[in-house]
């Protein structure tokens, strides 16, 4: 998975999640139903899997997790055994949380909330909206999610790079080889952003590039 905004700690079979950049945090224990806030000062909603929201379950262990969380403690989630009612998985570059006992139960982190889907329908969580719709819908924006969360991280990594030297020392292109691509990206007038975002593998080719720096510099920027 890639990096993301979220945090989570566990006490017992509670999990908290929290995400830094909206103040929303996510409360995992029981099978059937969680709790979230959309943000700082959002009421705290408590839904279950048929979509219903009822009055929160006061929950003492999470008010001391979301007090250490909010000042930067935490681990990034990833792949690991939580107690409770709830597993966590790595779906592509998202990871998503599902209930043990309802299988059609999970929860996919996006970078501004999340996506919850159960047998009656999807709920989209972000920093202005909570909308309930059907499932389809809710796939549809969890791809929107996936191509942002792709997106950013790319964006992350060519903005560290110094330019196109810099991307072949990276990939530990050396002597001939380095001086044949840095003459062909010259050649072109290629800069390592058009690189990233408009330049694909049959036009490195054009330019002449030798197949192994190809397929080095495609597998770095996808």
């Amino acid at each position: 998975a890639m990096s993301t905004p979220w945090r989570m700690l566990t006490a017992g079979k509670c999990a908290l999640l929290y995400n830094s950049e909206t103040s929303s945090w996510i409360e995992l224990e029981y099978s059937t139903w969680f709790q979230f806030s959309s943000g700082s000062g959002k009421p705290c909603r408590r839904v279950d899997c048929n979509l219903s929201v009822t009055r929160p379950y006061i929950n003492a262990a999470r008010s001391a997790l979301l007090s250490r969380l909010q000042a930067g403690d935490g681990i990034e989630p990833r792949r690991s055994s939580l107690q409770g009612d709830w597993e966590m998985h790595l779906d592509g570059p998202i990871v998503t949380f599902r209930s043990k006992v309802l299988k059609e139960s999970r929860i996919a982190l996006t970078l501004d909330g999340f996506i919850y889907f159960c047998p009656k329908g999807s709920m989209n969580v972000d920093r202005q909206f909570e909308n309930y719709t059907d499932i389809a819908e809710g796939e549809k924006l969890l791809d929107l999610a996936i191509s942002k969360i792709i997106g950013e991280e790319l964006k992350t990594r060519v903005s560290s790079l110094q330019g196109i030297p810099d991307l072949l020392g990276r990939l530990g292109i050396t002597g001939q080889a380095r001086e044949d691509a840095l003459s062909a990206f010259r050649r072109h007038g290629v800069s390592v952003q058009q690189l990233a975002t408009c330049i694909n593998a049959e036009e490195l080719e054009d330019m002449g590039l030798a197949p192994a720096v190809r397929t080095a510099i495609t597998a770095y920027l996808t």
